[in-house]
């Protein structure tokens, strides 16, 4: 009774494994016969095949089974058609992109975008060395010279608004109630302190404007647009007002360049008297500053330029043969005279 009954317990051990056993001998799925149309079993029969290249040797198709991988490509899992490894074969590229629109699948029509590649304000940012190109262009000239002309506009109704203020003051000012002269003094002091400090004001803000116009017209960079009667004109008129202005605020010393800068806009305008008469006062102005700073060098410096511009005013607006002119020509010949020590440092 022991043996039987552990032989019925080795029964249910035994019984799957008779079964696996029966069915590898008969319908194992892994082993296919010659002429089955699995896939990878004919890929491998292709391949057991003798195949001898040019110089007689065989190929790799001779190999062993051991040596051969009879294994389908990866792209047979894709497309799962054995008939593509003929090389003549192009279904499957004409098949590759099905449904709507597949002739080129969009790729036809990007290479013939005039936006196939990336806009100017995508490479110009990381390449300055071609900003050159665009500050040359026509397009940004013109676009910075508008923008100038509208800033000098802008200064200019600053001024109008500021002397329509200062005008408004002076008709409301009166004085008739007042009983006493000191009354009537402190009255126009108070009218005069309030106009100046509305010109001060307006004259300021215009400054400002024509500072940006200024430096708007230096970035404008195109040829035919520096050449042009529209920008010289209205770069003379930046710089005359900018000049008068800052004389009216003192401050001479930063009319030096706009002043030499506005005698090389046209040929006329280096032979403009009121220009050479300004520019010699703003170096008189340097030349009293650099003196008393003890500064003996650049006071003979701004005093030579100072006396060159004073006999250029004075030949263009009387002639080198007036009096005018004689006169000015003495005072020059004496100012430019160097006083010597008495202290025996001679040199």
């Amino acid at each position: 009774m022991t043996d039987i009954f552990k032989g019925c317990l080795r029964l249910p051990i035994l019984f799957p494994l008779a079964i696996i056993i029966l069915m590898g001998t008969s319908a194992n799925p892994f082993i296919v016969e010659s002429g089955s149309t699995n896939p990878s079993a004919l890929y491998a029969e292709q391949n057991q095949e003798s195949v001898t290249d040019q110089n007689g040797d065989v190929s790799p198709g001779a190999m062993d089974d051991a040596d051969r991988d009879t294994s389908p490509p990866e792209t047979e899992f894709y497309f799962g058609d054995s008939n593509r490894f003929n090389e003549n074969d192009t279904h499957l590229f004409n098949n590759a992109f099905d449904g709507e629109g597949s002739d080129s699948s969009g790729i036809a029509e990007e290479n013939n975008d005039d936006n196939k590649w990336l806009n100017d304000d995508e490479v110009t940012p990381l390449f300055p060395e071609i900003r050159i190109l665009d500050e040359i262009s026509s397009e940004h000239s013109l676009k910075r010279l508008e923008d100038a002309r509208r800033y000098y506009r802008e200064a200019m109704n600053a001024l109008q608004l500021g002397a329509e203020k200062a005008a408004a003051a002076r008709e409301g000012f009166n004085v008739d109630n007042t009983r006493y002269d000191w009354e009537r003094r402190e009255k126009m002091d108070a009218l005069n302190r309030q106009i100046k400090n509305i010109e001060a004001t307006h004259r300021q803000e215009a400054i400002n404007y024509l500072i940006k116009s200024i430096q708007l017209m230096d970035q404008v960079k195109n040829p035919s647009v520096i050449e042009s009667g529209v920008y010289l004109d209205l770069k003379s008129s930046i710089y005359r007002q900018y000049v008068k202005q800052q004389f009216r605020n003192h401050n001479l010393h930063l009319c030096i360049d706009i002043l030499e800068r506005y005698m090389r806009i046209r040929p006329e305008h280096s032979e403009d008297p009121e220009a050479h008469r300004l520019l010699a006062a703003c170096y008189r102005f340097q030349e009293v500053i650099a003196d008393r700073m003890n500064d003996r060098n650049a006071r003979n410096e701004f005093k030579r330029a100072k006396n060159e511009h004073i006999l250029k005013y004075a030949a263009l607006a009387f002639g080198p043969e007036s009096t005018e002119f004689q006169m000015l020509h003495r005072n020059v010949q004496r100012d430019m005279v160097e006083v010597i020590p008495d202290n025996g440092d001679r040199h």
